[in-house]
């Protein structure tokens, strides 16, 4: 068992590298808007009354590569405290700050993860258990999305698996960077509940950057709320203080969220449509009066703000503007919640080529699709191919279907391989016939599949 570990280990290490292949041969871009989001370097344990922010937030130059195939520049190895000094500080900011919670009830940062070895999880040696900065500058130089959906499946099971965190780096921020990668991977969901393993009052100020991304990937501003005031005690990022004005107006406190909106403005802390996407938010809240018109005109890329507040108020955005981001945006927007099966259908043909999805979740979210009463002709066109490819009653009929299906035009507007053919947004079929419906034939949503959830 402990060779088999090991071996994992250094496959894991060795993918990690030998993913820096960009999916794309253009150059990374940066999908945040200038001054939102940029995590920054850790503060110390002890809050202290956030500084005044500044009236222009847009001068520090990002980081490059944000969300993109780089993540921000990791904080000095002397930041990162040892577990156990992050667990004696937590307990002294418990008793300083009066929280009730005794400490059975805390989850510990030694080993944090989702999946464990009885459920898929890829063992607690994982990672292996020494110098936790380098793996962590392997993980924020990996370039994401990778090309290969099938690395991209086992490179997510790595991250998500229950293991020990290794030594050189903090439980917290080895858990955002585990996260961030997530992320860039398309995977936002998943990054979110790495995330929310911690617990809020061990959150670093790395920690609640990258929980700020993984909660607008995921279109959940409401999520932002129970991380605040905190956040504002280890960043002056201007997203955690507007953020503040939508948690305001989710809790039908419309005066505050409008006086913070109104200092916004005064001091420039968020513009145009950065700014007009928060009003959006805070007229979504309840007994708000606010009615608020986007215009994209003169905006020239997507970002995280953007995309989680606009799809968030189901606020449509334009399709050229998912032309300045990576295709990681995309699989996003296909677990949306705000958003019809019709609009996150060009994000389920991306999310399916990347292995975001399964091929049971594409072929479930096609079924679904086709089986409404008002899907258009090309929805139901395409749900009606696959159900004979998977189910049709000759193996002519089955192949003549997956032809079909991967020369169509594709929803998300991606390149297909030689010939116009795109087989990687094809459902897989697994092992084994399936089962039979009671014409004997053999029923989509019961054929097996190679690769189930996670």
């Amino acid at each position: 068992m402990r060779r088999r570990f090991t071996r994992l280990h250094a496959l894991i290490g060795a993918g990690a590298l030998a993913l820096a292949i960009p999916v794309l041969a253009q150059g990374p871009q940066s999908i945040l808007p200038e001054g939102f989001g940029a995590p920054q370097p850790q503060q110390p344990k002890t809050p202290t009354p956030p500084p005044a922010p500044t009236p222009n937030p847009t001068a520090p130059p990002l980081p490059t590569g944000s969300l993109s195939d780089q993540g921000p520049a990791l904080p000095p190895a002397a930041q990162n405290a040892a577990q156990g000094d992050e667990d004696s500080e937590d307990d002294a900011l418990l008793e300083g700050q009066g929280y009730d919670l005794p400490s059975s009830a805390r989850r510990s940062l030694d080993r944090v993860g989702l999946l464990t070895p009885d459920i898929g999880g890829l063992g607690y040696q994982a990672f292996g258990y020494g110098d936790g900065l380098s793996k962590a500058r392997i993980m924020a130089a990996t370039r994401a999305p990778v090309a290969s959906r099938w690395v991209s499946i086992l490179l997510r099971r790595a991250l998500v698996s229950q293991s020990d965190t290794p030594s050189g780096i903090g439980g917290a921020d080895w858990v955002a960077e585990r996260a961030w990668l997530l992320l860039r991977m398309g995977e936002a969901d998943n990054a979110r509940l790495l995330i929310q393993s911690v617990d809020n009052d061990r959150y670093t100020g790395r920690l609640y950057a990258i929980a700020m991304q993984s909660l607008l990937a995921s279109a959940d501003p409401a999520g932002m709320c129970p991380l605040l005031p905190r956040a504002r005690d280890f960043s002056n990022e201007p997203s955690w203080f507007m953020a503040q004005a939508i948690c305001a107006a989710f809790s039908a406190d419309q005066n505050t969220a409008t006086a913070i909106l109104t200092q916004a403005d005064r001091r420039g802390i968020a513009r145009g449509i950065d700014y007009h996407l928060a009003e959006k938010a805070v007229g979504s809240g309840p007994e708000s009066r606010r009615s608020v018109k986007i215009e994209w005109d003169g905006v020239a890329r997507l970002t995280t703000w953007r995309f989680g507040l606009a799809t968030a108020t189901n606020v449509a955005i334009p399709e050229e503007l998912y032309a300045t981001v990576g295709p990681q945006v995309r699989a996003w927007e296909a677990r949306a919640p705000m958003l019809t099966l019709a609009q996150r259908w060009p994000g389920t043909v991306t999310a399916t080529r990347l292995g975001v999805f399964s091929g049971s979740a594409a072929r479930g979210f096609y079924d679904a699709m086709g089986d409404q009463a008002d899907a258009d002709s090309k929805a139901q066109d395409v749900a009606d191919l696959l159900r004979t490819a998977y189910a049709g009653d000759a193996s002519d009929e089955r192949i003549g279907a997956m032809r079909d299906f991967w020369k169509r035009d594709r929803a998300d507007g991606g390149q297909a391989g030689p010939g116009g053919v795109d087989y990687a947004a094809l459902p897989r079929g697994g092992i084994g016939e399936g089962r039979q419906d009671g014409g004997g034939r053999r029923t989509m949503a019961d054929r097996g599949d190679a690769v189930r959830g996670l």
